[in-house]
């Protein structure tokens, strides 16, 4: 299946080639080529065309170049990832700090075609999601719900897989724990966390924010907004619902900041998996707020303290259950007082955390180094 599957990227691409041979004007050919090359990461052959592009066209592939060419200067590669600058990648940070970079590592995700990753051959190649492979609103990755295990030496993601290959790291991670963190940083991050006064400490004035962007099927976010708003105005400070400015004006767009006005926070996931969570949870619980959560229904359970989570579902009880509960905590202060000394972490949070860390590094140190040279 590999060697067919590659065969094809190669047919498919030396057409083109012979296409834009004979037809070097062709604008059609030339903007199809171009495009092949970005998708798969050939740099030089990327730039050649991106010279002879006219002008006006060259705009729409200056970000996309520049991240290919910041790429090629270093031995960890990222192909159909998104375009910032690789030097901001938490991988990349993890993988400089462990002195893992002794021979190229290739590291792949979803936001381009699986054809990229067959084609790189000879090469480490890891491929990380911290997106939803199987999310119901749209097929946008259903070719990587394989999660790449035939065509990769390790694969990273949400999912709950026993494999060899395999190693659950989902999203939230890179948003809770820095490259350079230590045990002992985490313990006492955790313990200041869980701490009551740490939600207690600010003014929380506010009755509970939301920020998103959209609103996909089945549509929670507007649900949760129609069933919490009968008690207090909620705040919508992304592009869904948008009703204040204020984290651009006032916050610099710092969320975590900004969520310390609430009480609450609506953070509600972009769709529903087992052992899909991401950052939303998590930067609502450092932000000291209750989260109002749907998405996974018993998210990390080795982490986090469920009863520390107000969670919505779309069946009537649930809702005013829900809906009684948080009347309550935003009326009666003692209440919420009381929920605030639950702690968001349980007790041996910090050994799970560092065991993730440490388990990625040394899955990565396993590919970098040879077997006698194992640090």
């Amino acid at each position: 299946m590999k060697i067919n599957n590659y065969n094809r990227i190669q047919k498919g691409l030396k057409i083109l080639e012979s296409l834009y041979k004979r037809n070097p004007l062709d604008i059609q050919i030339h903007l199809a080529l171009l495009k092949s090359y970005l998708n798969l990461g050939e740099i030089e052959k990327s730039l050649k065309l991106f010279d002879t592009l006219p002008l006006t066209l060259k705009p729409n592939f200056i970000d996309r170049i520049k991240f290919l060419e910041q790429n090629s200067y270093s031995n960890i590669k990222f192909l159909n990832f998104w375009n910032q600058s690789v030097y901001d990648f938490w991988l990349y940070n993890f993988v400089k700090h462990h002195n893992l970079d002794k021979k190229p590592l290739y590291f792949f995700s979803v936001f381009g075609l699986k054809n990229t990753i067959i084609f790189h051959k000879d090469v480490t190649k890891i491929f990380y999601t911290g997106e939803n492979v199987y999310r119901e609103f749209d097929n946008k990755y259903s070719q990587y719900q394989d999660y790449c295990l035939d065509y990769v030496d390790l694969s990273l993601g949400y999912e709950y897989i026993d494999h060899e290959r395999y190693l659950r790291f989902p999203l939230w991670i890179k948003y809770l724990l820095p490259t350079t963190v230590t045990k002992d940083e985490i313990h006492k991050r955790i313990l200041e966390i869980n701490n009551p006064s740490y939600r207690l400490q600010n003014n929380r004035y506010k009755f509970a924010c939301l920020i998103a962007s959209h609103d996909p099927q089945p549509f929670i976010r507007q649900s949760i907004v129609d069933l919490l708003s009968s008690i207090a105005p909620i705040d919508c400070a992304g592009l869904f619902l948008n009703n204040t400015n204020e984290l651009k004006t006032l916050y610099n767009d710092n969320k975590v900041t900004y969520l310390k006005q609430f009480k609450f926070n609506i953070c509600s996931e972009n769709s529903r998996r087992s052992g899909y969570v991401t950052e939303k949870l998590f930067e609502s619980i450092i932000s000291g707020c209750i989260p109002v959560y749907w998405g996974d229904i018993n998210p990390e359970p080795d982490i986090l303290n469920q009863d520390a989570i107000l969670f919505f579902e779309q069946d009537i009880q649930s809702q005013n259950k829900l809906l009684q509960k948080t009347f309550k905590l935003w009326h009666n202060e003692k209440l919420y007082q009381e929920f605030c000394r639950i702690p968001p972490f349980k007790a041996d949070a910090t050994e799970v955390l560092w065991q993730k860390l440490e388990t990625l590094a040394t899955k990565l140190q396993q590919l970098t180094y040879p077997k006698d040279k194992q640090p």
